[in-house]
């Protein structure tokens, strides 16, 4: 959309002097001259009275520059606009997700975006909650899956889903007994009977670990007995052996095909719940396919 006779009379009418206007326009004074004659000439009418210093619009001019100004409006209306049509084409989507959810998020997703988006390229950085928001932070992926919430400039937070946090123990513990079982969908028990149990944490970089330090020290009170492991199924193993206590979070145990089950329990006053979120720059919301993206994610959440 080209408006160049708009923007040659815009500036004749700032500067009301035919050579400063020209001097901004990057043309010759004769050029401008000769562009006003022509201008004024197919409109049968003048624009500007050029025998007054500095030369004035003419009523017909102050008409003609009332209109071009709402036409560079429409213009660059329709230069925004017409931008986020040509960034529609989103040819791919960089998603950082936790290591534990991945093998059970990444394939029904990935085949949901192949079937309707054919060409759009989804790559996915597998890593834990830490590592993930660095990357997020420096602009190595465009959209984190995560269970944390955090503030960032610049990036956006939207709700997924929500989570519970459970405390599990050996089928047979005898503490066990002591579970509210009016709570639902799971017993609630007072997690200060296990105090001088051992504990099975995961590293501090994890996202159940932070959730685990801010319960005791709402507690007041840490585990005399603290066994560090990497992941979360070997701790779900160790706790269903009988071999101590542990922290896991809801929608992880569709994740275990295990034969045998820990106890699980809701903690906390009220009990402790989660929300889990999409992490992601303002400017990706522009998208329509990104917004379609986040969609087929909640849908596969829910299962």
């Amino acid at each position: 959309m080209n408006l160049k006779e708009q923007i040659y009379m815009l500036s004749l009418e700032r500067h009301s002097n035919i050579t400063r206007a020209a001097k901004e326009l990057g043309i010759s004074q004769p050029a401008l001259t000769t562009f006003l004659n022509h201008l004024e000439k197919d409109l049968d009418v003048k624009l500007f009275d050029r025998s007054a210093v500095p030369m004035k619009l003419t009523p017909a001019g102050e008409l003609y520059i009332n209109k071009a100004k709402k036409m560079l409006c429409i213009k660059e209306e329709f230069d925004r606009e017409l931008q986020v049509l040509k960034k529609r084409d989103l040819s791919c989507i960089r998603v950082g997700i936790q290591q534990i959810r991945a093998p059970h998020v990444v394939p029904p997703l990935t085949m949901a975006v192949k079937q309707e988006f054919p060409k759009l390229d989804v790559v996915f950085n597998e890593n834990h909650g830490e590592n993930l928001f660095n990357m997020l932070e420096r602009g190595e992926i465009d959209l984190l899956l995560h269970n944390h919430m955090r503030q960032i400039p610049g990036i956006s937070a939207e709700f997924l889903m929500k989570d519970r946090l459970l405390f599990i123990t050996p089928k047979n513990h005898l503490l066990n007994a002591y579970g509210i079982k009016s709570a639902k969908p799971y017993p609630w028990i007072d997690l200060s009977w296990f105090k001088n149990e051992n504990f099975m944490l995961l590293p501090e970089a994890y996202t159940l670990r932070e959730h685990a330090e801010q319960l005791f020290a709402s507690l007041g009170w840490r585990p005399e007995t603290i066994e560090i492991y990497t992941r979360t199924e070997t701790i779900l193993r160790l706790v269903t052996a009988g071999a101590g206590v542990g922290f896991i979070f809801e929608s992880y145990l569709s994740y275990f095909n295990e034969e045998r089950k820990p106890a699980c329990f809701l903690i906390g006053n009220p009990p402790i719940t989660v929300d889990y979120m999409a992490f992601y720059p303002e400017k990706m919301k522009q998208y329509p396919v990104f917004t379609r993206f986040l969609d087929m994610i909640r849908f596969v959440l829910s299962k």
